[in-house]
């Protein structure tokens, strides 16, 4: 885990508007070499994609791990035919719906808590 590496143009790439083409970020881990190629249609300034890579990994940590860790999405077996889209759906809808009771009741209430309290109303 960790900050995402900063991008880098690639060189021979055009800097200005329009398809700016490939960028590569070098992780900053000194025991692994690896290089993580992105394609933007921003122009190659490093610091603009450095914001919306490490913009887009706050999506995956925020929404996805939620679902992981209050809904244990990742230990589902539900696999076959139109029941993991269905069951996504009800997990993301359960979640909208509780952050929506939080912000109603002004609480500091986690996500967790609340689910359980919900859950055990008759």
């Amino acid at each position: 885990g960790g900050r995402a590496p900063p991008p880098v143009a690639v060189p021979g790439r055009p800097r200005g508007g329009g398809a700016a083409g490939p960028a590569a970020a070098a992780p900053r881990a000194p025991r692994l070499h690896s290089v993580r190629y992105y394609i933007s249609s921003q122009p190659a300034d490093a610091e603009a994609l450095l914001d919306l890579i490490r913009g887009h990994g706050g999506v995956e940590n925020g929404l996805l791990r939620t679902l992981d860790m209050q809904f244990r999405e990742d230990d589902c077996r539900i696999r076959t035919g139109h029941a993991p889209t269905v069951m996504g759906i009800l997990r993301r809808t359960s979640l909208n719906m509780l952050r929506t009771i939080l912000r109603k009741l002004e609480t500091d209430v986690s996500i967790g808590l609340l689910r359980d309290r919900i859950g055990r109303q008759p």
